[in-house]
C-alpha cells in the first residue's frame, strides 16, 4: 500500500500541514525538520496523489455587443466613430 501524507506526517512526529509545506517548498519547517521528511518521503516511497500541471490553465473570455437600428446591426454613425 502506498504511503499518505498522514503516513509520512506520522512517522517524522510532525502535522499533515508540515509535510504539505515541505512538499509545496513553503516556509514555516526548520531546515531539521524539513531533511527529516524528506528522509521519510524517499524510504516510504510517497507519491503525491495529484502531480503539479505542467501547462497552464488558460481562460478566455469574450464579450458581445451588438447594436442594431432600423436600418441594420451597424449604421453609418457608429462606422464614423473611430472608438467603434
Amino acid at each position: 500500500m502506498k504511503a499518505k501524507m498522514s503516513d509520512i506526517a506520522k512517522k517524522a512526529g510532525v502535522s499533515i500541514a508540515a509535510v504539505s509545506l515541505v512538499l509545496n517548498g513553503k516556509p514555516g519547517v526548520s531546515e531539521k525538520t524539513r531533511k527529516k521528511i524528506f528522509k521519510i518521503i524517499k524510504e516510504s516511497d510517497y507519491v503525491p496523489l495529484r502531480q503539479k500541471r505542467e501547462s497552464t490553465r488558460v481562460i478566455a473570455n469574450v464579450n458581445l455587443i451588438i447594436i442594431s437600428d432600423q436600418h441594420g446591426v451597424v449604421n453609418e454613425i457608429y462606422q464614423k466613430n473611430p472608438f467603434f
